[in-house]
């Protein structure tokens, strides 16, 4: 089981690590993403003809982020079925995410934080309905603990929900001792340029 800190501790310990974990981002060059990011593309893509999921929930890369758009385009083209998070507001207290599905990379356009994301006339899912999930985070721990930047919105968006878990990341975003909160999300398995960690 894993262990609960306090929330004060909790909170001073998250902001210590993603100051971490932005500085070893920031800290990559141009040119070791590329060669990172095709790595781990060809990775996810090996995993994903292995698994042949019916839907898979992938992410739009932003702040240094492993980009997957490479690997979205060649699973596009293959014809699996592809879905991105679409924010939508119900009402000044109630917001978050949904799964929307795109046929083609040209259908995203600016969302929330302008982050692109599929139409609103885009045919969406229930969360529990996607099998494989891509997710970005600042940090992962080996034990599948992931630390996102502090909105909650992939803790909210993954609660209650099945399919494989696969956190996305840099091996340099690989971090011991991330703190567990009872709401958080574990994943399933870790993608990284040189290895795949298998958690659960």
């Amino acid at each position: 089981m894993l262990p609960v800190m306090n929330n004060d501790k909790i909170n001073l310990k998250k902001i210590k690590l993603r100051k971490e974990a932005k500085k070893k981002l920031e800290n990559l060059t141009y040119k070791e993403k590329v060669e990172k990011d095709t790595l781990i593309n060809e990775r996810i893509y090996c995993f994903v003809k292995n698994m042949e999921p019916e839907n898979i929930g992938v992410y739009y890369p932003i702040k240094n982020e492993v980009s997957v758009l490479g690997l979205t385009a060649r699973i596009l083209k293959e014809n699996y079925s592809v879905f991105y998070p679409r924010f939508i507001q119900k009402h000044e207290c109630n917001s978050g995410y949904q799964m929307s599905k795109v046929t083609d990379l040209n259908q995203l356009k600016p969302g929330l934080f302008n982050i692109p994301e599929p139409p609103q006339s885009s045919l969406t899912v229930k969360s529990s309905e996607i099998d494989l999930w891509l997710i970005p985070g600042l940090a992962f721990s080996p034990d599948g603990i992931r630390l996102g930047r502090g909105g909650g919105y992939y803790d909210r968006l993954l609660a209650g929900t099945g399919g494989i878990k696969a956190g996305i990341l840099y091996e340099c975003q690989l971090m011991p001792d991330i703190p567990f909160e009872s709401h958080d999300i574990c994943m399933n398995i870790l993608v990284m340029e040189n290895k795949t960690l298998m958690i659960c």
